[in-house]
């Protein structure tokens, strides 16, 4: 009998385009009811696993699910609150509603946060096609990392400063809630510089890509000049070793496929180790 051809397994750069979106809405879901007291124990985990099978069986459905999961912990803490999301994350589905796959972008942002590494969000969000989409999905990293941190307690991005108190209870309507929110914001003027400075950085850089090295070079310096002298008081150095690892990734990108026979051929050159 003849054998039946054994079907390649799939790689995985393969399944990438299903283990990015399952992952980020597990992130995303599991962060915010692990944050938000509402629901019971061992729901946040059990949250986070349906969330990740929902996106894998329907992109769109688990997006829709990841981002429907905040809105009754919201509206305990405040029903304005929760209303403003609602508004918000419909209209995140329409802007993402091309390239829903990386809607859940700004949930890196969670994760960057506390590593001091926002700076890496530019080269993050290079996946979508749209600069709109980028600039959005950087910035949205940034605001991730900042409700983080408030949710948490700790400092803030950028500037590591104590995050401002929120009288968010009793609003029941939601241009209250977005008034208090950029009241919060105004308090801190370094975050919304550096949101919209690294969205900007988002939606350049593919064209800067385009012109090579010395694109992505002045593409470096640009913004390293944007983030640190429109809000002198954030810590450099995190900015400079992410733009640095940015720039330096893209660059070498290019030699990957030239170096990879120089490294097979030196491979098979090494002698095999005596037997004992």
């Amino acid at each position: 009998p003849r054998r039946r051809p054994r079907l390649p397994r799939p790689t995985f750069l393969a399944l990438w385009p299903r283990v990015l979106p399952a992952g980020l809405a597990a992130l995303t879901t599991g962060s915010v009811t692990s944050a938000l007291p509402f629901y019971p124990a061992g729901g946040p985990p059990a949250l986070a696993a349906l969330a990740a099978t929902l996106t894998c069986v329907s992109v769109r459905a688990g997006l829709v699910f990841a981002l429907a999961v905040p809105l009754l912990p919201l509206g305990n803490l405040s029903l304005g609150l929760a209303l403003l999301y609602a508004g918000a994350a419909v209209l995140w589905l329409a802007l993402f509603a091309r390239e829903p796959r990386y809607a859940l972008l700004p949930a890196l942002g969670i994760l960057l946060g506390p590593l001091t590494a926002l700076g890496l969000l530019p080269l993050a969000v290079q996946g979508l096609r749209s600069p709109l989409r980028r600039a959005l999905a950087a910035g949205g990293g940034v605001l991730a990392a900042v409700v983080a941190a408030g949710l948490r307690g700790t400092g803030l991005p950028f500037t590591s400063a104590e995050p401002a108190h929120l009288a968010l209870a009793a609003t029941s309507s939601p241009l209250a809630a977005a008034q208090a929110l950029l009241d919060a914001l105004a308090q801190h003027p370094a975050l919304p510089v550096e949101t919209l400075a690294l969205a900007a950085a988002a939606a350049v850089l593919p064209a800067a890509r385009a012109r090579g090295q010395w694109g992505i070079a002045g593409w470096g310096a640009g913004a390293l000049a944007v983030t640190l002298l429109a809000a002198p008081e954030v810590a450099a150095l995190p900015f400079v070793l992410s733009l640095w690892a940015t720039c330096l990734l893209l660059a070498g990108l290019p030699w990957l496929p030239q170096l990879r026979p120089l490294l097979a051929r030196s491979a098979a050159r090494e002698p095999e180790p005596d037997p004992a």
